[in-house]
């Protein structure tokens, strides 16, 4: 079994410890590297590619909404898991938005934790159960938590077109733009939101009253 391969960050030792027998205990993902600070899981992350990444949003030195992103610029592919001490939506907005694959606070049950590993690995988006009720939904995201205001204009104006079911030849025309720019301002605004397909681009550009 091809077992999964997750970097553990976390600046408090003893958090990091508990992760990783977690972790370990389980036939399908390991702990391959731990990281005790931004600069370090960024550097981890580019020299090992791991899977998935538990990444604390809340430690000393780089924000974690900062970490998230240059995680994200380094390694596109990997999953980014938040694991956060807040239980509020406005936590879990900002830290989706910016890069993270799913929300989970510290005081989830190891069952519930080592699942949201499985399901951003799977490509799902994950809210803990905590907040999710909070907000009237199931422990996944369909862009109702992001904020359009961390788009760019040029983004904006590439996700309306494309949610209105234009392709891109036609939204380059449209906006004068190559489609090369259209491409980058599009994968760039869904990366922003969290969002996976033209079907949440819709979704939230319809409670966004674009359409």
């Amino acid at each position: 079994m091809v077992k999964l391969r997750v970097l553990v960050v976390d600046d408090h030792s003893l958090m990091r410890s508990t992760l990783r027998s977690v972790i370990d205990w389980q036939q399908d993902m390991e702990v391959i590297a731990e990281a005790a600070d931004g600069s370090e899981a960024i550097a981890q992350a580019r020299r090992l590619t791991p899977d998935v990444t538990l990444l604390d949003v809340s430690m000393p030195g780089m924000p974690g909404i900062e970490v998230a992103q240059q995680l994200k610029r380094a390694v596109p592919r990997m999953k980014i898991l938040a694991l956060s001490a807040h239980e509020d939506e406005d936590h879990a907005s900002r830290m989706l938005s910016m890069g993270a694959d799913g929300y989970a606070t510290k005081s989830t049950s190891s069952m519930d934790l080592l699942d949201a590993i499985r399901r951003v690995a799977a490509g799902e988006r994950y809210l803990d159960r905590s907040i999710a009720g909070k907000a009237g939904g199931a422990a996944s995201l369909d862009g109702v938590l992001a904020d359009a205001s961390v788009l760019t204009s040029e983004e904006a104006e590439v996700l309306k077109q494309f949610a209105q079911g234009y392709p891109l030849k036609q939204i380059a025309s449209t906006l004068k733009l190559n489609a090369v720019a259209v491409e980058r301002h599009k994968k760039r605004g869904m990366v922003k939101l969290g969002l996976k397909t033209r079907a949440d681009v819709a979704h939230f550009a319809s409670a966004q009253g674009w359409l």
